[in-house]
């Protein structure tokens, strides 16, 4: 998504304090929570507010097609965050940590299911297809390799038969060796299966001896053919961790092929993201997309955090009319209506929707400039007039007549 002027010098064109009169970030923040992935919803920023009116239609046409493609579709996945092991394979040649390679698989599951949303299949190649599915029936969310793996069923077989071949001869010990025996059932020091005797038999040359009880009444040992047992059950467990960093070790670089792809990938997930909110947003909100034109009409606008119980407010400008002076009661409603028409301007031009009525009538503004709120500072030692005139100084410096400026309550104070 390419920015014009709003968004390349909003440190000029849009100072915070616009963005915070308006409350404009927690407008993005309601819009920004749908999106699919961290990195699309951290890109939904107001430095996307722009006056390229060929930005603006390219949005609009990505915005509205969405829009119909939603109606009555299956939810789309969301997509994990993956920036992370771009770093790391530029820093690092050692194996991709198994719980961000599980995330490539997730990411991959994903994006194939956008592509089938965007009724492009024929982008999903086969050899992605099988590695998702490769990584997602072998690790964990965790990035362990699964038990059930095919290439670790018979390693696991092996090593159950040793462990149950150990249990077997240890019951059989221990049932011919009650007289010696300290317990009724073999213990496990160092995972390895051992057998509690009385100490006065530790000298006897028919086991191995590898420790004792903290008093000293009880010597643990392993019988010869249970120190072989031990051992291969020792081997068994090697076996199986040896061939599960094999596997990690060839995902991993699978993956490592695949990062320009996944970099790729990842950008168009971002800009999907960006229409995909505002998409969803604009179904939620009725939002239409307003006419250009040279004046302000907006027609039934509603402010988009008060919900349902926003009243919706008409603000028709004949074309030439550059001022518009609102007065009344105090609570009636003045300074919403020009929040309304502010946000609706902000909206309008990051992407191309706003919630009014269709008919409505929007230029393209330069900047948006306010002075809402008092603006004391006790520290500047600043009244609310002084906190006024500099604001206001700062605008009439900085704007042009492409430029909507808000003012509330001029000269209060």
């Amino acid at each position: 998504m390419r920015e014009g002027p709003f968004g390349a010098e909003r440190e000029e064109q849009m100072v915070e304090r616009t963005i915070r009169d308006l409350e404009f970030d927690k407008v993005l923040s309601s819009i920004r929570d749908k999106a699919l992935s961290p990195e699309g919803k951290a890109a939904i920023t107001a430095s996307l507010v722009t006056d390229d009116e060929k930005v603006l239609e390219e949005r609009y046409l990505k915005i509205d097609s969405l829009t119909n493609r939603l109606i009555g579709s299956e939810p789309l996945d969301p997509f994990p965050s993956i920036s992370q092991i771009f770093d790391f394979v530029e820093k690092s040649h050692s194996d991709i940590p198994g719980s961000d390679i599980y995330k490539c698989g997730e990411f991959l599951h994903s994006w194939h299911k956008l592509l089938s949303f965007l009724e492009k299949e024929e982008e999903i190649l086969e050899d992605d297809r099988k590695l998702s599915l490769d990584i997602l029936s072998s690790l964990s969310i965790d990035g362990e390799v699964n038990e059930d793996h095919p290439r670790l069923r018979p390693l696991i077989r092996k090593r159950e038969e040793v462990k149950n071949e150990r249990f077997r001869f240890s019951s059989r010990f221990i049932q011919t060796n009650r007289a010696i025996v300290q317990n009724e059932n073999p213990l496990y020091r160092n995972e390895r299966v051992v057998i509690p005797i009385r100490s006065s038999e530790k000298n006897n040359d028919e086991y191995y001896v590898s420790g004792k009880s903290g008093s000293g009444n009880t010597t643990f040992v392993e019988p010869f053919e249970l120190v072989d047992l031990n051992n291969r059950v020792v081997l068994a467990e090697e076996e199986i961790r040896a061939e599960k960093r094999k596997i990690l070790h060839e995902l991993s670089e699978k993956v490592r092929e695949i990062v320009p792809f996944l970099r790729k990938a990842l950008k168009e997930v971002i800009d999907f993201d960006f229409h995909y909110c505002f998409a969803l947003w604009a179904l939620k909100n009725k939002a239409r997309h307003p006419r250009r034109g040279d004046r302000v009409s907006l027609i039934a606008a509603r402010h988009p955090l008060l919900g349902k119980n926003c009243v919706p407010v008409t603000v028709d400008l004949e074309e030439g009319t550059s001022v518009l002076v609102l007065s009344g009661a105090n609570a009636g409603g003045k300074t919403v209506t020009m929040k309304t028409l502010a946000l609706c301007v902000l909206l309008n031009q990051i992407s191309s929707f706003i919630p009014a009525d269709e008919l409505s009538i929007l230029p393209i503004f330069d900047s948006v400039w306010t002075d809402i709120g008092d603006g004391q500072s006790i520290e500047e030692s600043f009244s609310t007039f002084s906190s006024h005139m500099t604001n206001i100084s700062s605008i009439t410096r900085k704007s042009t007549s492409r430029s909507l400026v808000l003012l509330d309550e001029l000269g209060s104070g």
